[in-house]
C-alpha cells in the first residue's frame, strides 16, 4: 500500500506564506492510530503522514505506509488468516 495512491490520504495547502502542504490520513479508524502510537511510543501526531515537495509542496513525500496504517492492520489480518 502507498499512501500517495491511497483513497484516505487528505491535505491542507500551506498558511501564513508557508511553502508546502501537510498529508495525513482521514481513516475513519483514528482509535487505531492513537492506541498503535502510544503503544510503541510515537510522539508525532497521529494520523500525520508527512510533508509535500515537489514544487509549491503539492506532491506527498512518503514512499510507502507508516506503519501505523490501518489500512496495513487489515492486510496482516487478511494474510495471516490464509
Amino acid at each position: 500500500m502507498k499512501c500517495k495512491d491511497c483513497k484516505y490520504l487528505d491535505s491542507t495547502m500551506p498558511q501564513n506564506g508557508g511553502t508546502r502542504c501537510r498529508f495525513w490520513c482521514g481513516h475513519k479508524n483514528k482509535q487505531y492510530m492513537y492506541d498503535y502510537c502510544r503503544a510503541h511510543n510515537i510522539h508525532k501526531m497521529p494520523g500525520f503522514v508527512c510533508f509535500g515537495g515537489g514544487l509549491y509542496g503539492v506532491e506527498p513525500t512518503i514512499k510507502t505506509s507508516p506503519a501505523w496504517c490501518p489500512l496495513k492492520k487489515k492486510n496482516i489480518k487478511e494474510e495471516t488468516t490464509k
